[in-house]
């Protein structure tokens, strides 16, 4: 698992082979967080793509969209540190109802959020 100084992390949400995703609690003040970097072996142009998304990320200001905390640019790997919002993941989320139409007392609170969020 990968080291981020300044924060703690408690477990993976996500890992493929270009993005790891992990929540984290932060050492000064015990605030919980986000932390997204490149895969296990970051190439550079991911480190890019993410300050582009931070980049982005700046300019968002809503409930359903972590905000950017700080962008961290260390030798050979960079963060996002993001706000946990304590969402679900809308992946795992659907996965729950196995490819089948989702019911819509689901289906209009979800795209609704999704809608507000875009």
């Amino acid at each position: 698992m990968p080291i981020l100084n300044g924060y703690q992390i408690s477990e993976t949400i996500f890992s493929s082979r270009f993005t790891q995703v992990f929540r984290a609690c932060r050492d000064s003040d015990g605030l919980s967080v986000i932390l997204r970097t490149g895969g296990p072996q970051p190439l550079p142009s991911l480190c890019a793509r993410l300050s582009y998304v931070a980049d982005v990320l700046k300019k968002f200001q809503h409930p359903n969209i972590s905000a950017l905390i700080e962008w961290v640019d260390t030798p050979g790997q960079c963060w996002l540190v993001m706000e946990d919002i304590q969402a679900i993941d809308l992946r795992h989320y659907l996965e729950r109802f196995d490819q089948q139409r989702l019911p819509l007392e689901i289906f209009w609170p979800v795209a609704i959020q999704l809608a507000e969020a875009l």
